[in-house]
């Protein structure tokens, strides 16, 4: 059976929780990912772990702004290798300071081919495990939850997305 295209792509779902984005690749493959975050997870482990996603990027940016504005005072060489340490210095302290964090992320990706439904029952699973987890947050900024429920919806996600030992 073949997928309707418009069902597929969805607006990413985000939040404390972590995050779920489907997609379409090339050759009409579908792609789901959802990332669930540690449920004791502090909103300065978020902010950094965010701030280590969009470092590359930043950092690049930073780097390249520091080395051409060095470059005349510095010579070349010296405001080239300036722009490095500031585009990668951060970049190690973050990994240095989340890496324990990282390690506990859990993480699943789902991708099929056009026309597959092997894995329609997966998707559906990560889609509500998400769907979940987005209405507990919901309920409990909105005052009509405490924050315990959502902990809870968010503890048994995790659990069940769990890293699978493969003996």
């Amino acid at each position: 059976m073949w997928h309707r295209q418009t069902s597929l792509v969805t607006r990413p779902s985000r939040g404390d929780w972590g995050f779920l984005e489907t997609s379409i690749a090339r050759y009409g493959e579908t792609r789901v990912r959802l990332l669930l975050l540690p449920p004791d997870t502090t909103d300065q482990q978020r902010r950094m772990w965010r701030l280590m996603r969009l470092w590359p990027l930043i950092g690049l940016v930073i780097g390249g702004a520091a080395t051409l504005a060095t470059a005349d005072v510095l010579g070349p060489a010296a405001a080239f290798v300036l722009g490095v340490v500031v585009w990668l210095g951060p970049a190690l302290g973050m990994w240095t300071a989340l890496s324990g964090f990282v390690s506990r992320i859990h993480e699943s990706w789902i991708t099929c081919a056009l026309g597959c439904e092997d894995s329609d029952a997966e998707r559906a699973e990560l889609q509500r495990m998400a769907r979940d987890l987005a209405a507990a947050e919901g309920d409990w900024r909105r005052g009509t939850a405490s924050r315990g429920a959502f902990d809870e919806t968010w503890a048994r996600a995790y659990a069940a997305l769990a890293p699978r030992v493969v003996a």
